[in-house]
């Protein structure tokens, strides 16, 4: 398998792996929502893999019209940072996501393509139709749901991008948003391989991914020294497991201080224009 198509491509979850993917080796198709000009970081994201000549770039309206898969491909959903960044492209009534795996859905078949969809871990507790109706697409091969995920481009949804934000700009309040899973998190970087190579796999059972570090939500707002009053905000707060879906747990090979540290330089070299 050696080409990809990145739904979200320009996304937090998305980028990265379109990036993993070029350093690899893959043509990767990515596919962006119209409204992607609204990022502040897209050109600079842009700038990063545009000019690799494996990688080319469409927006989610032309999917169904220029898209047919007639080779194993690796489809990857980043459901995660379109929740994370509230945009609802993927909840339209005419979801153009959906048609084009239905119109697909036969050639997915024949060539073995996997579809991975990337979902927050706060989806295994909401019942909202919309997001119901996507869990529940037999078209899906993998289902891999994620705790807060930290690193370089995180949306600044999340609290630890918040709070390295507000280095520069010391009037920022922090907030806590829903996206933000308390009970656990995970560095990018570690995330990438294994969710790889469950791809390699025909098909997979649902499952999340877990840190081998008790606790590393809470070590990484010590370290950045939130406030207690800002973690006092949390109001929703789902159980930590549910029992019917499997928990794979991932290898923390970045410590938790170098990928904060990873962040914040990131940040600063954006905030320089040296990115």
């Amino acid at each position: 398998m050696d080409r990809a198509v990145i739904i979200g491509a320009f996304q937090f979850l998305g980028f990265h792996f379109c990036r993993s993917l070029l350093d690899q080796g893959f043509e990767v198709l990515g596919v962006r929502s119209e409204n992607g000009e609204k990022d502040a970081y897209l050109i600079e994201k842009r700038m990063e893999i545009g000019r690799n000549a494996n990688f080319k770039e469409i927006i989610m309206s032309d999917l169904v019209s220029q898209v047919e898969i007639h080779a194993q491909t690796l489809i990857l959903i980043d459901y995660y940072s379109f929740s994370a960044t509230e945009q609802k492209v993927l909840f339209n009534k005419d979801n153009i996501l959906e048609r084009f795996l239905k119109n697909n859905k036969q050639k997915i078949a024949e060539t073995d393509t996997r579809i991975i969809s990337l979902f927050p871990i706060q989806w295994l507790h909401q019942k909202d139709k919309n997001i119901q109706r996507i869990l529940e697409n037999e078209i899906i091969s993998h289902r891999i749901y994620l705790p807060t995920i930290y690193g370089p481009w995180q949306p600044n949804s999340f609290l630890f991008q918040q709070s390295l934000e507000k280095s520069s700009d010391p009037d920022r309040e922090l907030s806590i948003h829903e996206c933000e899973w308390i009970h656990d998190t995970l560095y990018i970087a570690d995330i990438l391989d294994p969710i790889l190579k469950l791809a390699e796999t025909k098909s997979a059972d649902a499952c999340t991914l877990k840190s081998d570090i008790p606790h590393y939500w809470k070590k990484c707002v010590d370290f950045l020294s939130i406030p207690a009053e800002v973690l006092e905000m949390i109001t929703i707060n789902y159980p930590s497991e549910r029992n019917e879906i499997k928990v794979k747990i991932v290898k923390n090979c970045t410590p938790y201080s170098e990928g904060i540290e990873n962040q914040k330089r990131h940040l600063k070299l954006i905030d320089d224009g040296r990115i």
